[in-house]
């Protein structure tokens, strides 16, 4: 199948919505053996630094669905995924149906993807022609993911990050932001 072109052009801009995220809870622990720098750093990654990784890789993940969709219907992940980062998400889906116990991380495939996943997605040659009016270049994006994927790690890996990796973060949400809102018309809803 061969992806429509995406003009670049738009009728009417439409209004971005504005929302706002608050973190504020306190948590108390009964000593957990930890040094006063681990708990500032706690309450750094939480309040600084998680919900920038989360909102960037949620944001990202629901242009792909979005994008995808409307170009595959709702067969979209089994026809625009490439093979490989689909049998990897099913075995992170099988792993997690042996543990009935625990909480599943989300309805859609898409959910138990990663970084170099969703770069992937994006930018394989079947699937950029899809994205390609919505973001400057492949390499833009690729540049971006894969300087905070490492970051990403760190923090998965319950490491504090630096004040410049930190920066980064905040500095990457706020590209990605600006470049949304300046072709949100074109993003399938």
């Amino acid at each position: 199948m061969t992806a429509p072109a995406v003009s670049k052009r738009r009728p009417g801009k439409t209004a971005a919505r504005t929302v706002r995220v608050v973190i504020a809870h306190t948590l108390e622990l009964t000593d957990p053996l930890l040094p006063q720098r681990i708990l500032g750093d706690a309450q750094t990654m939480a309040e600084q630094v998680y919900p920038l990784l989360y909102l960037l890789e949620n944001s990202l993940r629901e242009l792909i669905r979005r994008v995808l969709r409307n170009a595959h219907g709702d067969e979209w992940w089994a026809q625009a995924v490439p093979g490989d980062v689909r049998r990897e998400v099913q075995r992170r889906r099988d792993r997690e149906a042996e543990e009935p116990w625990h909480g599943r991380r989300g309805a859609h495939e898409v959910f138990y993807t990663d970084f170099g996943h969703l770069k992937r997605i994006v930018t394989s040659n079947q699937n950029w022609p899809y994205f390609q009016g919505i973001l400057p270049s492949q390499q833009w994006l690729g540049q971006r993911l894969d300087e905070l994927e490492m970051s990403r790690n760190t923090i998965a890996h319950c490491n504090p990050l630096q004040p410049h990796n930190i920066e980064r973060f905040r500095i990457y949400l706020g590209d990605w932001q600006r470049q949304i809102d300046a072709v949100r018309d074109l993003i399938p809803k």
